[in-house]
């Protein structure tokens, strides 16, 4: 039903063909994460669809790079239930759910911080400890992508496409 949906609003959609004009369906994004060799970023907002998307992925030979996201421990929780390879992201995490995560293993978190200069001192070198690893949402320009990169953080979800930085 939202494939049905069209598009039209935003950067050069005045310019683009009516097919490329509407969401793709899971399968579509899995084949355009594949093609342009993306990461599949899967945010989890219901626990319906957790087992048919991992499965999915495995069918496709995908769990080893695609990301389970979810702002809910119990999505994760059954994702990593699910599959030992698949990397498990908490969106917005708190301190109070880190031990969990370091349990669950293979996974890394986001916290509610819009700018890295209002980061927690000592907040990334905690995290790393405990063998997790850390994002912020969301690195939209080259500068925010750099300095995002400079201070630690293991990755840098985006709205937008980036050459390598050099």
């Amino acid at each position: 039903e939202v494939s049905k949906a069209r598009i039209n609003k935003g950067v050069s959609a005045d310019k683009l063909p009516s097919d490329l004009l509407r969401v793709p369906t899971f399968d579509e994004y899995l084949d355009i994460c594949m093609r342009y060799g993306c990461v599949p970023f899967i945010e989890f907002k219901t626990p319906e669809g957790v087992e048919a998307a991992i499965k999915m992925l495995r069918r496709r030979g995908m769990l080893d790079y695609a990301v389970a996201s979810s702002g809910k421990l119990d999505h994760l929780i059954e994702a990593r239930s699910l599959s030992k390879e698949i990397f498990i992201h908490h969106i917005f995490s708190k301190e109070k759910h880190f031990d969990k995560l370091c349990d669950l293993g293979y996974a890394g978190l986001s916290l509610k911080v819009a700018d890295p200069a209002e980061l927690p001192e000592g907040i990334i070198g905690d995290i790393h400890e405990r063998d997790l690893r850390i994002c912020l949402r969301a690195a939209d320009t080259r500068e925010k992508l750099k300095e995002m990169i400079d201070i630690g953080l293991d990755y840098q979800p985006s709205n937008c496409v980036f050459m390598p930085l050099a």
